[in-house]
């Protein structure tokens, strides 16, 4: 199948030259920021299979490789960033012992940076309680996120999570016997973080079911290869927006609020709070923070 290559498409070929870049840094005793860029790539070919045909079709071919370009351009954003140590982890080797020895060993800087594209498992009931976590590549494992929050600290200063439903907090005891529920708190360590706050030190972008009225998308995060919902112009899709925000964010240096304000002008034409995106973006914590 031919890959719709749109303008942020064209930014990646100008510097996929640089991915062999070696991507360590310094060394967990000297450094100041670490990062880490998750990419399971379990494929998921459809959203209901249990229907007849499946409702919508989820990852598909071109979906994965746009994934791999896209991990290739924010894995150079977070180089050049300056951070002293950048781990690229992807496809086999993102396993759960890997996911969650990358994660701890985040806390060993004095900042740490997460950035995460996958799908979630469905709500188990753990403890009495929900939870939720995150798959890995074999499609048969999962971390959750009491796993993860028994495993970050404050240190973790910035974190977008592309997986379903990564931006709600479930309701009831949190932590409960088993750690912390829902992805913005575990993994940010973070009991208190606000929903769209204006203080802090951390910022957390996931996703939750709240979309648009009429829109023909499942609910849960968006796969980079489908269409940007009111966008103006057919030719853009939600890959766009995770290019562009760490564009804005990285080099730029604009903080979470305003990279989200910048590329929605260049995608719909308008600020963000008028576009479909702000209906299933969720952002925590300090919204006028950006990368470290």
């Amino acid at each position: 199948m031919k890959k719709k290559i749109t303008f942020a498409g064209l930014l990646l070929i100008c510097i996929m030259i640089l991915s062999t870049i070696s991507l360590t840094f310094g060394n967990f005793a000297t450094a100041t920021t670490g990062a880490a860029n998750f990419l399971p790539n379990n494929f998921q070919p459809w959203a209901d299979p249990k229907n007849t045909p499946p409702t919508l079709p989820l990852d598909t071919l071109n979906e994965i490789a746009l994934s791999e370009e896209i991990a290739d351009y924010i894995t150079l954003v977070f180089i050049f960033q300056g951070y002293n140590n950048v781990e690229d982890i992807r496809n086999t080797n993102c396993d759960p012992a890997t996911f969650k020895s990358t994660i701890g060993a985040l806390s060993n800087y004095d900042k740490g940076v997460i950035y995460s594209k996958g799908h979630r498992t469905a709500y188990t009931h753990t403890c009495g309680n929900t939870h939720m976590g995150l798959i890995m590549h074999d499609n048969e494992t999962s971390v959750a996120d009491y796993e993860i929050g028994s495993l970050t600290s404050s240190k973790i200063k910035h974190a977008f999570i592309w997986h379903c439903e990564t931006g709600i907090i479930p309701i009831g005891p949190n932590p409960d016997t088993c750690g912390y529920r829902g992805m913005p708190k575990a993994v940010t360590n973070n009991t208190s973080i606000a929903w769209w706050g204006t203080s802090g030190s951390q910022v957390y972008l996931g996703w939750n079911n709240t979309q648009v009225s009429g829109s023909p998308l499942p609910s849960g995060s968006p796969q980079y290869e489908w269409t940007l919902i009111g966008a103006s112009s057919a030719s853009y899709n939600y890959g766009d927006v995770a290019i562009l925000y760490y564009g804005f964010a990285g080099s730029w240096g604009y903080s979470t609020a305003d990279a989200l304000i910048q590329l929605s002008y260049v995608l719909y034409g308008k600020s963000f709070a008028d576009t479909s995106l702000a209906y299933w973006l969720v952002v925590y914590g300090n919204m006028y923070l950006g990368l470290p």
